[in-house]
């Protein structure tokens, strides 16, 4: 019969569980990037506006006498 000390076998779990919880972090850290990265892409998408909104925007302005001086 072979006796053996069970704590061995505690122990390598523990480093498993320990593995488990770096990695999820390490995951939810991507993910949190992945996420800054989309919401900076979508300011800069909102950002640019098509050239006829543009132009539409200005000729407004300057029929309605809102601006003095263009450039």
């Amino acid at each position: 019969m072979i006796l053996y000390n069970n704590n061995n076998s505690k122990k390598k779990k523990k480093k498993k569980k320990k593995k488990k919880k770096k990695k999820k972090k390490k995951k939810k850290k991507k993910k949190k990037k992945k996420k800054e990265k989309k919401k900076k892409k979508k300011k800069k998408k909102k950002k640019m506006v098509s050239a006829s909104k543009y132009v539409r925007s200005v000729l407004l302005q300057i029929f309605c006498g809102g601006v003095e001086n263009l450039s």
